[in-house]
């Protein structure tokens, strides 16, 4: 009797298949993650800009003179986003290690931040915004 042992050239054939049908339909998912969790991490930290430029505000009267360096918190540094602290707001900005990212602002209009961040879809309308929350109204 002949014993057999390994598996068939069709075999592999189905296994190489199925792994490829699975890659195809994890990674956009895998990577749309990859874009929520950096959009969140740059809301965290645009809000915690704008409370600190509140803070600034109480103690100057007003936004006047407002920049990064005069906040009493040291605004990060970050491959996935560039964060700017102006007299017409904070925003969050993707960066080209970012693509598809979302934009994220806080503007000053008459003297008072907006009550909620706006956020703009990048290249990609794939739901980062609305999957932020209530809390973040969609932009353009």
């Amino acid at each position: 009797m002949k014993n057999n042992k390994g598996f068939t050239l069709i075999e592999l054939l189905v296994v190489v298949l199925i792994i490829g049908i699975l890659a195809a339909i994890a990674l956009p998912q895998y990577f749309k993650a990859v874009r929520k969790a950096r959009a969140s991490e740059a809301l965290i930290v645009v809000k915690n800009l704008k409370d600190a430029s509140e803070r600034y505000r109480l103690a100057n009267g007003n936004f006047t003179g407002l920049a990064a360096g005069v906040l009493d918190i040291t605004v990060p540094t970050s491959t996935n986003y560039t964060y700017a602290v102006a007299e017409t707001g904070i925003t969050a900005t993707p960066t080209a290690n970012n693509a598809g990212g979302v934009t994220i602002a806080y503007p000053i209009t008459s003297g008072e931040f907006a009550s909620l961040p706006t956020c703009t879809n990048g290249s990609n309308n794939d739901g980062i915004c609305e999957s932020l929350g209530n809390s973040v109204t969609v932009g353009g």
